[in-house]
């Protein structure tokens, strides 16, 4: 009769023990797929805030090589992701700070500076006497 005890205590042990490996296992893969799915995110968001730039450097170069006379109105979106940003250009740097980062470029050196996208989202380019002013 021991050696039916034995037996059974044995199966069981080995039960938890199976069971225990199954669910560190499961913590482990649900870890490894949580990882990976914010690098998924977090490059998405870096892409939109590169489109955005290279859009709006294309405004500001279209903006410099036109005559005088030249007006264009263009808007921004008011989040990325759902996160605000925000977006300032300073002696030809265009940059755009979101989710902590920074991600600039090169543009054309204008006067004035982007509208608070949070606020209003519409910008104004124009051109007089051959200087590229935005929103001024």
């Amino acid at each position: 009769m021991r050696a039916k005890n034995n037996s059974c205590a044995q199966i069981s042990l080995e039960f938890i023990i199976m069971l225990g490996s199954l669910m560190t296992l499961a913590i482990v893969i649900l870890g490894v797929v949580a990882y990976y799915s914010n690098i998924h995110y977090s490059d998405k968001s870096g892409d939109a805030a590169i489109n955005l730039l290279d859009y709006v450097q294309e405004e500001i170069i279209v903006a410099t090589k036109v005559k005088d006379g030249y007006v264009r109105g263009f808007e921004l979106p008011q989040t990325m992701g759902g996160k605000p940003y925000t977006i300032t250009i300073d002696s030809g740097e265009l940059s755009i700070e979101h989710n902590g980062k920074e991600y600039s470029s090169i543009a054309p050196i204008v006067s004035g500076d982007f509208n608070d996208p949070s606020v209003d989202i519409s910008n104004v380019l124009r051109k007089v006497d051959g200087v590229v002013y935005l929103n001024s």
